[in-house]
């Protein structure tokens, strides 16, 4: 019986660390062809700017095109931020709240 349970805890051990969980990615946004990790810093209004355009679309794993998230709603905006450089960051409005997200590289595309 013990070499039955332990042969059943290998096998699920095994399985289990090999399925991909979408939870394991970070929240990103891609826009003018950089990739953003949003925070849960927030913002304050008057720390916004210019609108830099809309998320239109939801991917998994990752965003590879402009407009596209993994986690943030469609229909989110992204902004720039007051006298911050987008090549630092960006601010993301989501449910009347602006969070920061901060640049991690060029969007790579598949």
């Amino acid at each position: 019986m013990r070499k039955v349970f332990l042969i059943l805890l290998c096998i699920s051990l095994i399985t289990g660390c090999s399925k991909e969980h979408s939870s394991s990615y970070p929240s990103s946004v891609a826009i003018n062809n950089n990739m953003y990790g949003l925070s849960n810093t927030t913002l304050k209004i008057q720390d916004i700017g210019e609108e830099i355009g809309p998320i239109e679309k939801i991917t998994h794993p990752m965003p590879t095109k402009n407009g596209e998230s993994n986690e943030v709603p469609v229909g989110s905006t992204l902004y720039m931020i007051n006298g911050v450089n987008m090549d630092e960051a960006i601010a993301v409005k989501v449910d009347e709240e602006y969070y920061k997200a901060t640049k991690n590289g060029p969007l790579s595309s598949k």
